[in-house]
C-alpha cells in the first residue's frame, strides 16, 4: 500500500461539492452509468465471465443496481471505511470487498477487471504499474475507462484529473475489442473537436495489453 496514494484518495469525497453527487463523484451517478450497466451482464455472458474485479469500486452507488447473477464479484478499494461501509452494507457471499492499493498490492486471478475512473487521476508511472500488476494476476480481460483525447498528459499530481486515452502515445494500446459509450444516456457526443464528451469503457484480452508493455520496453 502506497500511504501517500491512499491519503490523497482518501480525502475526496463528490458528495460534499455537488448536490445528488455520490461519494464516489458525478460518474458514478445512475444516470450516468445507465448505459453501462446494460452493457455489464452482456459483457459476462459474451466472455463466459464468472469471476470479476472492480478496481476500484468506490462507493458502489451504481455496481448495486448491476445484475451479478452468476459472477463473483470482489471490490477492491484504496480508501479504508468505503471498504467497511460496503462490506456491512453490501457484502455477502458472492458480493466482497477488500482493502487494496490496484498499483502495488497483488490482484487477484478474475476472468474480467475493471478499472473505471481512476487512472486518469494517477501519474503516468502508476498507471504503468497497475497495467503491470493486472498482468501478473493473470487475469484474461480489462475493462478500462477511455476518452477521445488526441494526446495525454500527465496529472500535476495524484488524485488530479487529466484526460486518459490509452491507445495513443505513451501507451499506444491496440483498439479494444469492445468500446462501449459512457455518457448519459443522451447525451450529445460533441463535433470533431469536442473529445470532452466522448468516453467509453474499452475491452482489451491481457495478451494485448502484454503487446503494449513489450512495446515500451523495446522503445
Amino acid at each position: 500500500m502506497r500511504q501517500k496514494l491512499q491519503d490523497s484518495f482518501s480525502t475526496i469525497d463528490w458528495s460534499e461539492h455537488k448536490k445528488g453527487v455520490p461519494r464516489s463523484g458525478p460518474g458514478s451517478t445512475l444516470a450516468h452509468t445507465e448505459s453501462l450497466r446494460a452493457a455489464l451482464p452482456m459483457l459476462f455472458r459474451k466472455y463466459q465471465v464468472k469471476s470479476f474485479v472492480d478496481a476500484p469500486c468506490g462507493d458502489w452507488h451504481w455496481m448495486q443496481k448491476v445484475d451479478l447473477k452468476g459472477v463473483s464479484y470482489l471490490g477492491l478499494e484504496i480508501v479504508e471505511d468505503l471498504v467497511e461501509t460496503n462490506t456491512k452494507q453490501f457484502g455477502g457471499r458472492s458480493v466482497k470487498f477488500e482493502l487494496a492499493d490496484i498499483t502495488n498490492d497483488p490482484l487477484p486471478k478474475a476472468d474480467m477487471i475493471m478499472c473505471r475512473d481512476c487512472l486518469f487521476h494517477l501519474k503516468f508511472w502508476l498507471r504503468w504499474e497497475f497495467f503491470e500488476n493486472f498482468l501478473a494476476s493473470h487475469s484474461s480481460y480489462l475493462l478500462t475507462t477511455v476518452h477521445d483525447n488526441p494526446f495525454n498528459r500527465n496529472v500535476p499530481e495524484n488524485g488530479k484529473f487529466r484526460w486518459f486515452n490509452p491507445r495513443i502515445e505513451p501507451f499506444n494500446f491496440p483498439q479494444p475489442l469492445e468500446l462501449i459509450s459512457d455518457v448519459p444516456i443522451g447525451q450529445d457526443e460533441g463535433g470533431d473537436e469536442d473529445f470532452r464528451q466522448r468516453r467509453y469503457m474499452g475491452l482489451w484480452h491481457r495478451d494485448q495489453i502484454s503487446e503494449a508493455l513489450k512495446a515500451r520496453e523495446g522503445a
